[in-house]
Order: C-alpha cells, then structure tokens, then sequence
C-alpha cells in the first residue's frame, strides 16, 4: 500500500514519537510511506528505514506558507499515485483535503491531543473519511466537539510502544539507588509536576539519601526548572537534581529508573520497561499506576484528564509508597505494567488495527459499469435514518459489488465527507436528475417515504424521482421501505402506477406489504415482487465495538445500575410526556435509573434536557449507532417515541414500549411483540 503521511514538527513530543513508531512500523509491514513533515530530531533518525522523507514547512498558518505547502503537496500527489493519505494535525489535513477530494484520494486523520473551541478553526477543519482517536476520551471530546464528523467514521487506535526497545533492564532493588525520572515537553501546558517535583525534591533527600531525580525535557520553562533545581542543589549542599534537557535515547535514561514521574506516552514507555509509573500532569492527578487502576488510567489515555489537580503532597505521599515497597511487591509491579503495555499498547497492534483503518476507507479506483443512486432521508442528524444510509451502502457493495455508490442527501459536500460516498444535494432538480441520468439503479433506501400524513410535497417528490427514474428505463428498488397512509384517490392511483413498475418492493412491516398489495390490486397491476424484509437499520452495527469504550462508564452509570432507555420527541403530546415523567419518578424510586437518547437532535434535544432535569436522568449524548445499540443491549427496558430507537431495542433483544400517536410504530410493536401505548401511558 502506497501511504501519504502528512504532519507538523518532527520533534520529541508524544504526538510526533506516535507518528515515528507508526511509520516505521508500516513500512516494516512492506508499505511505501512517504513522510512530509516539518522536519526535527525524530525525522533524522529515519534514514535507513526504506521511507522518504519530505521537508515542508507545515507548522505555520501564515497564507504565504501554506499556498508554497499546498503547491508543493499537489506536486507529490501528481508525480506518484497513494493509496490513502493519513494527516496528523489540523493544518495539514486542511492543506492536503481538497486535492485529496479532486483525485479521489481517501483522506484520514487522526487527534492526538484536545483542542479548544474555535469557530473559524472549525469551520476550516477537515476530518476525512476517517478519524483515528489514540484514547477512548479523545474520541468523546472530537464528537462533543464537532457535529460534523460522523461518529461511525471514529475508530479508537491507542499509541503503540517499540516493547522490543522499551524492555525491562533489571534494577537491582537491594542495590538503594532510588533514581526519580521525569520526562515531558517543560512548557506551560505540562510542566506542573516537574516543579512540584524540585518542591519535595529536599524532603525525599532527607528520607532517601541515597535518591536523585533525572528531568528530561526542553521546552519554554526549561530555563526556569533548570535554575530551579540549582537553588534545591544549593539548599540540600549536594546535587540531588539534574535536568538533562532533550532526550534522544529514552531508553538510556529508564534503565536506572526506579520509579517514573509523568503522562502520557513517555509513562507508557516506563511500563514497558518495568518501571514503576506515577501519573500527574497539568490535567489532573491518578498517584500509582497499579492492576486496579489501569482501566481508568486508559480511560484518561494515561494523561489524567478529568481527575483531581496533582499537589506536592500527593506526590510525596505516592513516591514513598513506591520506595516502600518490598521486593516482591515492586517485581510483581513491574510484571503488571510491561505485560499490560505488550498486551494492549504494542507498535505491532497498532499498525495492524491502522491497517484495517485504512482498508475501510480505499476506494477501489475501478469500478463496475453499474451506478447505484440511493434516495431516502438522509442528511438531516436523525440516527435511524442514517443507520439506513449506512446499510444501504454496505447492501449496494455486496448485491452490486464494485458499483458506484451516489446518494441523495440535505447537504451534497459535507454529506460527502460525512460519509465517505459521493452525495448531491436532494433539493437540486438539476443536479437529482442528471445524477439519475448516470445512474442504472435507483434505491429507496429505508423509511416511510410514500406517505401524505405530514405533507403532499413528501409524496410527490418521491414518486417524482421514481418516475423520472423510470421513465428513463433505470431499474427502481424499495428496500425495507414502510408504506404509510395515502389519502386521497389521485395520490393513490399515482402511487400504485409507480410501484408496479418497480423492480422490486421491500416493505419492513406486514401492514405496509398489505397495503402495498391492495394499492396495486386497486389499478388492476400485473404480479410484482412484494417480500417482507427486516428494516435496514435492524441489522447493522450491533456487533461493532463502541467507540467510546464503556458507554455506561463515559456517563457516569455504574456495572451494576439497572437502566431505562428513553426516547422523547418534541411533538410527543403534553399528556403523553406528563404520564412517562410520572412513570419515570415510579421507576426510580424502584430502584432504576432513566437514560435519555436523542435520535433526532435538532427537534428532540430541548425536550429531552427538559424532561431528563425533571426526572433525575442521565443524558446520553452524543452516541454513534453502535454506542446506541450497546447501551440498549445493557438496559431492562425502552421506552420511545421514535421508531428506530425500537428497531435497536429488538435487534439485541430488549423489551420495548412503542408511545404516540405514530402508524409505524403501532405496526412495528404489533409485528414484533412490544407494548403500544396510542394516547396514554398504562404499563
């Protein structure tokens, strides 16, 4: 596979050493990786390792040079044909995306770290196809963050450490050297515990004196640490304290460790060595990374966020706990820590999983003949229906293998790269009809579009598109469609004439497939292929890994806790809304606890913040589909007003309490053994 990698400096940092272990490793697999950097210390040491380098200079935002950056990444994109390009900073991901799009090239990327909310920044940010997380907490952060990306294009890929160079060096416990290692970047943003470190450095002297303590690191305070340390030096009378600046050999350094101070990364690679790890940083506190507290360091990506500010007090209190330790219990430490990092943290894994990553998102270059145009709903934030879309493309892959996918949604360009398929906007006429002109197949791909309930526009543009479709002679399919009510004789006759001339008719319910038949029956039809189906949305996602990890620990919902699943919407009825909050308060004094879904935000969010502040919930927001699906999985019961909330209920097997007003979901209940409640909560 022929890789693009794009990223910023090429410096000790965390970040950096991720995209140094990734490519080296990548290439090792027998990949071509070409490297475009800002250039450092990291990108000098790759000589040898069958990648090339490109210097550009890809830090600054200065218009001069990015326009040089961009001019020059359109000529390597040019001269040699990639496979896929993966960007590790917004800049550059920004710089490289749009001809990215114009040679139909997949673009990913990947966060490495949080960012603050920027609107210009957002706005100009282009996440590709594809985003890779490097921890559970960063991907919740990226979704909080930008609406934008679609959460089922998120895949959590930790760091990845060389356990190979990163291996156990055998301190001699009984030998008393008690060196203290400290490694990090020593600016602002993460420099805390460094000084903390020289606050207790003279108090650990007295204890220990036979301990040191190594600062590894540079950065805009290393000046500051640095005569820091040489006031403790003076005050102890001897030098306790050494600051050794940037480290190019981590190694080195970690072999006569006895404990290691730090974040991230850097503590990550003092596991694999063995080494006895202390979280603190400037996001917040853990203490000593043990067996019971490895899930939580994860959860953090071992960088503390979220957790309790780091004091001189607390880490004095953790280093004589390590001191303390007899040799017994430091070794079986030591087995934990370097075991946890080759199990889960290894350059192997990592790659690997990358790999999968970006065979997801290539594009195969030749395609077949066949060109599918999929129409339905699609665009507008509603989970069911973009569960549709998905397993509408996923149904068009394998029935059409190697066709060329087109779907019609709310917002052509940024549906596109939502979804990583070509898409038109639906509300352009010219563009609709020329798209089915190319196409050879039209797909209505889930939902109940033919109905006149909410609005006759609905059902005239949908049997325009399928009659102009077909006037063409395109081969028109319904796939798991639901048939809603049509009033009216005119709209009854012109549904019915479309429907006999389709190819094929799945309707996800038995009422529609019998209306359906009666339709055509009315104009005297000749037999047309009618089959029951399962809703596209039934299907997918239910066996995919959330990628938020524990969907129940990100919101603060213990094992344990007995949950209600809850789906309101903003028109659900007053009287319907009063008896489920009553309801709810009955249920929580029972012992269980309401979680709220939203399914359609941009309608349903403010009556769910209403509703979830009156009863005591918990909001569950934002969730991809397979988040949905497996905190569903972990409930005793749903209650909705939307359907597809439902639809996940059934497919992992839960029971479900269909509420409103709302023909589909009296349909779906009465077909699939739930509970319908029409005007009334009775239970």
């Amino acid at each position: 596979m022929r890789i693009l990698m794009v990223t910023g400096g090429m410096n000790v940092g965390g970040a950096e050493t991720h995209v140094f272990e990734l490519v080296r490793s990548l290439a090792y697999m027998g990949n071509e990786i070409t490297l475009v950097s800002s250039g450092g210390r990291l990108a000098e040491t790759l000589d040898g390792e069958g990648i090339t380098k490109i210097t550009l200079e890809l830090n600054s935002r200065a218009p001069i040079s990015m326009i040089k950056s961009r001019r020059a990444l359109k000529k390597i994109l040019k001269e040699r044909e990639f496979d896929i390009v993966h960007a590790h900073t917004r800049l550059g991901a920004f710089i490289v995306s749009k001809m990215c799009r114009d040679a139909e090239i997949p673009l990913v990327t990947t966060i490495h770290a949080r960012y603050k909310k920027n609107t210009v920044f957002d706005r100009l940010s282009r996440w590709g196809s594809g985003v890779i997380a490097v921890s559970y907490d960063l991907a919740f952060h990226l979704r909080t963050l930008c609406p934008e990306v679609f959460l089922e294009n998120i895949s959590v890929i930790p760091n990845g450490i060389d356990t190979q160079k990163f291996s156990p060096c055998g301190v001699a416990f009984g030998s008393g050297s008690r060196r203290i290692v400290f490694a990090s970047r020593l600016d602002r943003d993460c420099s805390c515990t460094a000084f903390l470190l020289l606050d207790i450095a003279q108090e650990v002297s007295k204890k220990y004196p036979k301990a040191e303590i190594v600062i590894c690191g540079g950065g805009e305070e290393f000046c500051k640490v640095k005569a820091r340390a040489e006031n403790v030096n003076a005050n102890i009378g001897r030098n306790v304290v050494r600051v050794v600046g940037y480290v190019d050999n981590m190694q080195s350094v970690l072999e006569g460790a006895f404990v290691f101070f730090g974040v991230s990364r850097a503590a990550l690679e003092a596991m694999a060595c063995g080494v006895p790890v202390i979280l603190s940083g400037n996001e917040g506190y853990i203490g000593v990374v043990s067996g019971e507290n490895l899930s939580l360091c994860e959860s953090t990506n071992f960088c503390c966020r979220g957790q309790q500010a780091a004091n001189a007090k607390k880490l004095y209190s953790s280093l004589v706990s390590v001191f303390e330790m007899t040799e017994k219990e430091y070794k079986k430490t030591s087995e934990i820590l370097r075991e946890y990092v080759v199990r889960c943290h290894s350059c192997e894994d990592m790659a690997a999983k990358t790999m999968e990553f970006y065979k997801k998102h290539i594009k195969v270059k030749e395609k077949g003949k066949s060109q599918v145009l999929l129409c339905g709903y699609y665009g507008f934030g509603n989970m069911g229906d973009d569960a549709q879309l998905l397993r509408s493309v996923q149904k068009i892959n394998i029935k059409y293998p190697h066709s060329y996918i087109c779907a019609m949604t709310k917002n052509g360009r940024c549906d596109e790269r939502k979804f990583g398929i070509k898409c038109i906007n639906r509300t352009s006429v010219l563009n609709v009809k020329k798209q089915i002109r190319k196409s050879d197949i039209l797909v209505l791909g889930g939902g109940t579009l033919l109905q006149n309930d909410t609005s006759r526009r609905s059902i005239m543009y949908y049997l325009w598109v399928i009659n102009y479709a077909l006037k063409l002679g395109k081969r028109v399919e319904l796939w798991g469609n639901g048939l809603g009510n049509i009033r009216g004789a005119r709209y009854r006759r012109k549904t019915a004439s479309a429907l006999s001339k389709c190819s094929y008719i799945g309707m996800r319910d038995r009422r529609s497939l019998v209306d359906a038949a009666c339709l055509l029956n009315e104009i005297g039809a000749e037999r047309v292929e009618l089959v029951l189906e399962s809703d596209l949305a039934t299907e997918p996602f239910t066996l995919r890994k959330s990628n938020l990890g524990s969907v129940k620990q990100f919101f603060g919902i213990s094992e344990n806790e007995r949950i209600v699943i809850v789906a309101v919407k903003r028109d659900g009825g007053r009287k319907l809304i009063f008896d489920l909050k009553r309801f709810l308060c009955s249920l929580r004094a029972s012992g269980f606890r309401a979680v709220f879904v939203v399914m359609y935000p941009a309608e349903d969010m403010r009556v769910t913040k209403k509703l979830c502040r009156e009863v005591g919930g918990v909001l569950a927001y934002p969730l991809s589909i397979s988040d949905m699906t497996e905190l569903i999985r972990n409930a005793h019961l749903v209650l909705s007003m939307r359907y597809h909330t439902l639809v996940f209920a059934h497919a992992v097997g839960i029971p479900f309490v269909g509420i409103g007003k709302n023909e589909k979901i009296e349909r779906f209940c009465n077909d699939k053994g739930g509970k319908y409640c029409r005007y009334e909560l009775k239970l």
